[in-house]
């Protein structure tokens, strides 16, 4: 079976699952809380390998699930942050994450995700997840911070609490079970604990940039159940992935999406469930028209099961290849910069550059990328052809039966190269100053 058909039927599998949880006997909640991810490391990815044909390494997954689970004990230290003198009257309410840097002297906000200031969209709330340590010195009017008191603080009294009041959730099934306990479900709960009291009668919009996690569809169904005049929308900021099981259609989820290419909305409809209608194609906020370096890179995930195959695999590409790669930077995940295992794995990846300095590869400028990872799409935006080193292929790879616009040759196994046919399908590219009022419109 080729990798394209294994992907195909697992999109399949993990739409059949969804629907297994869908049912009233599993209450209100039913499978809001089941994140099945491609790319971040929690039970909804050892879910996702469970329903594949991939070899599974039981003492990885048991990591992976307690590490999970027991991250829930930071949670009960999340709390709320604002000015006194709140805005009242708002029509709009965008949630979104931050970390400090993305604040102004005068406690506006830039939002990386959106290229816009806070204060450029008129009658608006913004509700902040924020995940730096230091509060910004000055918040204006219409923010409220959603932020970890101590985030190295644990928990006990609130997680048991969780975990005892999970207990008969049990009697539906282990998976079941551990989804709600999962810390991304514990989080889902504490978002939507704290934003429903800035919920009310006057808002017409409820926007927010959109991975598919608990707490997003959490607070989209408490919108959808509580307030029926509210515009439920997602935007999709992020590049394609490989395998976009995240994005598969609930009853939870937004009303509609915004997404930035004409194959995501293909993908969207024909594969993930969602009406075409339900669909709006607008530039990325995010991505813009620049000249962003983006060559002439070795690009690490923020994780990794394995390095030995991973240097192995780099190893092949090569020599397969005929690889000079001396002028290239590795270049470690932001979320990974004190990981002992990345730095380890950076300095194998340079001795192996070092010792093969003598060979060149002629023709257009690319970049090498290990795992999972939407930047792989940017790049070939940006005329940039792509490598990429995958440890489990049908998670990480794209295929050109996904994404259309995507030109695929596969160079071993687990090693893939990539180009594009036409631009602006995959993702749009913006400019800076267009209205966002768009976005808001359907």
């Amino acid at each position: 079976m080729s990798s394209y058909d294994e992907q195909i039927k697992l999109i399949k599998s993990a739409k059949n699952y969804y629907d297994k949880y869908n049912k009233n006997k599993y209450g209100l909640q039913r499978n809001n809380f089941i994140y099945l991810s491609s790319f971040a490391k929690n039970i909804g990815f050892v879910t996702l390998q469970n329903l594949s044909n991939i070899k599974q390494n039981i003492f990885s997954n048991l990591k992976i699930i307690l590490n999970d689970v027991f991250y829930g004990l930071y949670y009960g230290n999340v709390k709320i942050f604002h000015n006194k003198k709140i805005i009242k009257k708002y029509k709009k309410l965008i949630v979104t994450w931050s970390i400090d840097n993305q604040f102004e002297s005068n406690g506006s906000f830039n939002d990386r995700y959106l290229n816009i200031n806070s204060s450029s969209i008129k009658n608006t709330l913004w509700f902040i997840i924020y995940l730096s340590d230091k509060l910004p010195l000055k918040l204006k009017d219409n923010i409220v911070i959603l932020k970890n008191k101590d985030k190295k603080k644990k928990n006990y009294f609130f997680f048991i609490t969780k975990i005892f009041f999970s207990l008969k959730y049990i009697f539906f099934g282990k998976t079941f079970f551990l989804n709600k306990i999962s810390s991304y479900k514990i989080f889902g709960d504490v978002a939507v604990d704290k934003i429903k009291n800035f919920f009310n009668k006057n808002i017409k919009v409820l926007f927010m940039p959109y991975e598919g996690q608990p707490f997003q569809n959490e607070i989209f169904s408490f919108s959808k159940k509580n307030f029926k005049r509210i515009k439920n929308i997602g935007y999709i900021h992020s590049p394609p992935l490989g395998l976009p099981a995240n994005f598969i259609k609930k009853e939870s989820g937004p009303d509609k999406l915004v997404v930035n290419g004409y194959d995501q909305q293909k993908c969207f409809s024909n594969l993930l469930g969602w009406k075409k209608k339900q669909i709006k194609v607008l530039p990325s906020r995010r991505f813009l028209k620049n000249s962003k370096k983006i060559d002439s890179f070795i690009f690490l995930p923020i994780s990794f099961q394995s390095k030995k195959k991973i240097i192995e695999s780099f190893k092949v590409l090569i020599h397969k290849e005929k690889l000079c790669l001396k002028n290239f930077i590795v270049r470690n995940h932001p979320g990974a910069k004190q990981s002992l295992r990345h730095n380890q794995l950076i300095s194998e990846l340079k001795k192996i550059i070092l010792k093969n300095k003598n060979l060149k590869k002629k023709g257009k400028k690319f970049s090498i990328f290990i795992g999972s990872s939407g930047a792989i799409i940017e790049a070939l935006e940006r005329n940039i052809n792509v490598f990429q080193i995958c440890e489990n292929p049908v998670l990480e790879k794209y295929s050109n039966r996904i994404w259309n616009s995507v030109i695929e040759r596969k160079i071993d196994d687990n090693i893939f190269y990539y180009k594009i046919k036409k631009k602006n399908k995959l993702i749009i590219l913006g400019n800076k100053f267009k209205s966002f009022e768009n976005y808001f419109k359907y």
